[in-house]
């Protein structure tokens, strides 16, 4: 009773450490400190953290996060902590998933990422009993030594309950929707070695023995085991898609180019020119944090729509026009994967107007045709003028 209440104890001043976000880990620990101290609730706080620890909001920098969430130390996790009867205080955590990131709630990751896992726990072996006096005993034994003979604890990482590791960071290979799952697997083996009272006649009279002493003398061993399996799991979404991006000129007049090109799974695309560049850009990305209180960190996409241009006329469809197509080069990337290289358009020949010279010529008969219909026409103006001027008088 008294171990169990020492170990709430320990448990609750490890969780009250641990509780409050980390400022050390921030780029600004003294602006993180006052954030801490404020009045703000929750919700703006966690806000505020997100961008001192990330700030890279027009492409995904997974390394940084990367990097933020390995240096977080867990002491405790006041999710899943398992009690056994040898084995105590166990948890496991699947803390997160690098390179991942959440657009809709859902958590797509590439094909190969890294899984970040922690695990702890203790032994509790039993007290040694040992009793003073004959006929004192505990189940039959007046001494029990115990001795922890055997403590293994292996970490399984599984895609889709196949096995691919046993690292706290551990790299994994996804080729469709997934379960990640962490499975902690604990054995332990105690020796009991096992003690009894054994009597001994220290005086006898005419063959029987009157006086006896006792003493406690070994007796064998036996052996107390414990096993324990704890899991914890993500359900992950495959990301595939590559970024696919093809420019072409459409037509070419004295010195402006009309430029058309098509993009595919693009997130953000730059089309750069000697002196001129295209960008449209379809996310911008933050940080969310999961595993409270420990605030590990996961990058989240959402949706804008951006185009900038720089001595370029955007037109319509995914048409522009543009002077100088020299050293053309394509920058693209989604929430994965991207292309850095140069582009092939292909060349057209500058558009010559041609003018086409048409002879003038006439028919009499034609001319012949409108005399007689001007004639008529001033025929009736005249028959309509005269009664007109009859009925005034």
């Amino acid at each position: 009773m008294k171990s169990l209440i020492i170990s709430i104890i320990v448990l609750f001043l490890l969780a009250q450490t641990t509780l409050a976000f980390d400022c050390s880990l921030t780029s600004n620990i003294q602006q993180c400190q006052n954030i801490q101290n404020s009045n703000l609730i929750e919700s703006q706080k966690e806000l505020l953290f997100s961008n001192l620890v990330y700030n890279s909001t027009n492409y995904p920098d997974y390394s940084s996060i990367l990097q933020y969430n390995t240096k977080i130390r867990v002491n405790a996790s006041i999710a899943n902590i398992t009690n056994s009867i040898y084995i105590k205080d166990v948890w496991i955590s699947l803390l997160a998933i690098s390179p991942s990131i959440l657009e809709n709630n859902t958590l797509y990751i590439p094909d190969v990422a890294f899984v970040l896992s922690d695990y702890n726990y203790r032994i509790e072996v039993p007290e040694n009993y040992n009793a003073q006096n004959y006929p004192e005993a505990k189940n039959g034994d007046c001494k029990t030594i115990y001795s922890l003979v055997n403590n293994n604890s292996i970490l399984n990482v599984l895609v889709n309950n196949q096995n691919q590791g046993n690292l706290k960071l551990n790299p994994i290979n996804v080729h469709e929707d997934a379960i990640i799952q962490d499975q902690l697997e604990i054995n332990v083996n105690i020796k009991q070695e096992h003690s009894g009272w054994k009597q001994y006649c220290t005086k006898e009279r005419r063959g029987v023995c009157i006086q006896y002493i006792y003493q406690c003398e070994y007796t064998g061993t036996s052996n107390l085991q414990d096993k324990v399996i704890l899991t914890d799991a993500l359900n992950v979404k495959h990301y595939e898609e590559r970024p696919i991006v093809n420019v072409n000129t459409l037509t070419k007049n004295y010195n402006t180019n009309q430029i058309m090109f098509t993009a595919e799974n693009t997130d953000t695309l730059t089309i750069n020119f000697n002196n001129a560049s295209y960008t449209e850009q379809k996310y911008v990305y933050s940080v969310e944090f999961m595993k409270k209180p420990f605030y590990f960190a996961v990058l989240k996409a959402e949706k804008i729509n951006i185009k900038k241009t720089n001595n370029i006329l955007a037109g319509l469809n995914n048409t522009f026009f543009v002077n100088d197509i020299d050293n053309c080069k394509i920058n693209t990337f989604n929430h994965f994967y991207n292309i850095n290289s140069n582009c092939k358009i292909n060349s057209v020949q500058q558009e010559e107007k041609k003018y086409e010279i048409v002879p003038f010529t006439y028919d009499l008969l034609d001319f012949f045709r409108l005399g007689v219909f001007v004639f008529m026409i001033y025929f009736i103006y005249r028959i309509i003028r005269h009664f007109a001027i009859r009925s005034v008088i």
